[in-house]
């Protein structure tokens, strides 16, 4: 990091005391040399390539200029953070580099070999192998090297900076007409830059859980609640460690970050664009200081503003931001620059996928990639759902490293917990008895389900909500369930009525899709076969539409200026797919539910539904085609939890009791009911107990029985 901050730099103060020593140093100046040359090309009209190799060479270069025209040949540089005088393993290191650079029989065929140090060769008369000019100079004689060599040092790199204006306002302002002036103008608005991004992007704020309104009408600060995500590599098994994202912020670096649905992809982007200049953030989290310039793009507005004025350039689009939504007039082009030429800045573009058609995203990314390229040395993050993230928009993986969002894991979700009822609850004791028990019932092995919902971000805090307002967990699951789903559709309304804010449209609108999705849950559970299988159904999307579509137009009015049915199907299902996130892409043109949890509930809530009208009799005529089949159990253990009165609920236990053979109804099914903890099962215990024990006699597996769904229901029985 440069140490420029309001002092007088005088000209023959080269980089080895403006930069910081050791390996930083060394990378802090690559990066510098990198930024001169690349804007020392643009000027001659050449072309400039920066490896930016790991290793520090790339066939003894740093960097190379190469004149398209082939009037001048390549030339090649290499960077070394060596001072004068040289020390004798640095003139090895050097006479390493020539070598493996004159060794090399492929392209860049040099024409010039330059070596750049930040201060000037001596030509000590002290030392007996002579000083670093003549030793310089000898190298090609020596070597029989094939090109011409050159040195540069803090008189080269100078003048560089005196052709660059805005790299040379920020190391060596006094250089510049009013640079002093000029730089503490950019100082009094990065202050005011600094804490409005804070203010903005600061609280954590619940979006589609208008079903809570009590509770999330405020954000909570991100110091008070965030557990910093991990990612993995995109194309690693989930087996392998998982990386910090705050390890992967160096300056250069290239990242997309994909994630499902309320995987955390948003939050995550605004906590690595504030952890830089956030103390409270620094605190928690460990992290250092970085006064690079955070500049945090929501692309969908982007788009917005490509609808009114297609050749909006990006960086235009940025300065109008700015200075609209941070009341910051003076954050203007020089300002940007000053961060954007000096490679000072970390880009933040949120939601490629969230762009709405294929050419917008082609368009946007395009300018993306040019703007980055200008300005290069800058940190580069962008986040976009996994599906919808396209080969035809997609970034380069060469360039672009790729990472997906992991999944939460047991401590990081008790550590929200925690959090979560530390801002929520002020009583010590009523606090801890809180997270005693939501962490209970996340870590219990009989309620995987939870605990697999809970894996995920949004779904994880609708599981703190639910268990503080709406249910004592799991025995009131079914809340959950429900929940969830009201508040992952509940984005329609701002997706398909952005422009006209009505309640009317919000109410049909969220009435219309729940019954179109319990829909495609039951047709889809209904086909997904008798077996006992613990994995969700996956149907061809042209099937799906084609139900949907068929759906529609036989349980939906249809005026005379409505769209067609297949239009709504498709338009339905892109909806779900890509914003609410409860279907996903399971192959190719091949659809699922996120979660099979989700598949259930809105099969046994289609099931309710369909069949209110026609009483338990009609529920049970419904149901009693699947009594024998085990992918069903659950889902009537769901809905037995669904009807609304204790009557309906014991009616159909009795219909299960008295109507079926004790072979097909199985302790899974009988021992859920007892577990589930409904007043209704708890009434008639003695016979389901009875029914129990008759199974396992008739089955020679009393063994399993005891010590498996009665062994549970004892046990749940004990806890109160």
């Amino acid at each position: 990091m440069a140490k420029t901050a309001a002092r007088r730099i005088p000209a023959e103060v080269d980089l080895t005391k403006i930069l910081p020593g050791g390996v930083e140093g060394g990378k802090e100046f690559a990066r510098v040399i990198d930024l001169l040359l690349f804007y020392d090309a643009q000027r001659k009209g050449v072309r400039s390539l920066l490896f930016n190799d790991a290793a520090g060479d790339y066939r003894g270069l740093d960097s190379l200029q190469d004149d398209r025209m082939r009037t001048t040949g390549t030339t090649g540089y290499q960077y070394k953070f060596y001072p004068s005088p040289l020390s004798d393993n640095h003139r090895a290191d050097i006479e390493d580099t020539l070598i493996t650079a004159s060794a090399n029989k492929k392209k860049p065929k040099l024409k010039k070999w330059i070596l750049i140090t930040p201060q000037n060769l001596l030509e000590s008369s002290r030392r007996r192998d002579g000083g670093d000019v003549s030793w310089f100079e000898s190298l090609r004689e020596k070597h029989r090297i094939p090109f011409e060599i050159e040195h540069w040092g803090h008189k080269q790199i100078l003048a560089l900076f005196l052709s660059t204006p805005v790299l040379c306002l920020y190391y060596y302002p006094n250089l510049v007409a009013e640079g002093q002036e000029r730089r503490r103008t950019i100082q009094e608005t990065r202050l005011a830059y600094d804490v409005n991004l804070v203010s903005l992007y600061r609280d954590i704020q619940f979006v589609g859980m208008s079903v809570y309104k009590p509770e999330t009408s405020h954000g909570i600060a991100m110091e008070n609640i965030y557990i910093p995500l991990r990612v993995r590599p995109e194309l690693a098994s989930r087996a392998n460690s998982r990386e910090d994202p705050l390890q992967l912020l160096s300056p250069g670096s290239k990242r997309v970050f994909l994630g499902d649905p309320g995987s955390g992809k948003s939050t995550l982007l605004r906590f690595l664009a504030l952890v830089g200049t956030s103390s409270p953030l620094q605190n928690r989290y460990s992290a250092k200081p970085d006064d690079r310039l955070p500049i945090l793009i929501t692309l969908r507005r982007y788009a917005d503003a490509l609808k009114s004025n297609r050749d909006l350039p990006l960086i235009d689009y940025i300065l109008n931001s700015v200075k609209a939504d941070f009341s910051l007039p003076s954050a203007d082009l020089e300002y940007f620059l000053f961060y954007l030429e000096s490679g000072r800045a970390i880009f933040a573009f949120d939601g490629l996928d969230e762009l709405p058609n294929s050419q917008l995203k082609q368009l946007v990314r395009d300018r993306i990639v040019t703007l980055t390229g200008t300005y290069p040395g800058n940190t580069i993050l962008i986040t976009s759902r996994i599906v919808g993230y396209d080969a035809s928009f997609s970034l380069n993986r060469e360039e672009y490293s790729h990472h997906v969002l992991a999944a939460l894991e047991i401590p990081e979700i008790e550590a929200f917990v925690s959090d979560w009822y530390g801002v929520r609850i002020e009583n010590l004791r009523e606090r801890t008895r809180n997270v005693e028990d939501l962490v209970r019932i996340i870590r219990d092995e009989d309620h995987l389900a939870i605990r697999q919902l809970a894996s995920n971000p949004l779904l994880l805090t609708i599981i703190a909500l639910v268990h503080r307002v709406d249910a004592v967990l799991p025995d009131d699951r079914v809340v959950l369930y429900q929940k969830c789903t009201e508040t992952l559709l509940n984005t329609w309304h701002a997706y398909k009525y952005a422009e006209f804010d009505q309640q009317t449209n919000k109410t049909k609108a969220e009435k219309r899709n729940k019954l179109r999705i319990e829909a495609i849950a039951h047709w889809m559970h209904c086909n997904a076969g008798s077996e006992k299988i613990s994995s969700r159904a996956v149907v061809a999307k042209s099937v799906l539409l084609d139900f949907l579509t068929k759906h529609i137009s036989q349980t939906e009015p249809q005026g005379p200026n409505d769209e067609d049915p297949a239009d709504k199907a498709e338009e339905f299902l892109d909806f779900v797919r890509r914003r609410a996130g409860l279907l996903i892409e399971a192959g190719d043109e091949q659809f699922s539910f996120v979660h099979l949890t989700f598949q259930e509930f809105l099969t046994a809530s289609f099931m309710a539904t369909e069949n209110e009208p026609k009483g338990i009799e009609g529920l049970w005529l419904a149901a009693k085609a699947h009594i024998g089949e085990p992918r069903w159990y659950e889902v009537f253990r769901l809905l037995v939890a669904i009807l609304k009165s204790p009557e309906s609920q014991q009616l159909f236990i009795d219909k299960l009791i008295r109507e079926c053979d004790v072979s097909s109804l199985s302790p899974e099914l009988l021992g859920g009911l007892l577990i589930d903890g409904n007043d209704a099962a708890e009434s008639r215990k003695r016979k389901i107990v009875s029914e129990l024990l008759t199974f396992a006699s008739s089955t020679n597996s009393l063994e399993n029985c005891v010590t498996g769904p009665l062994s549970e229901w004892l046990g749940e029985k004990r806890k109160l």
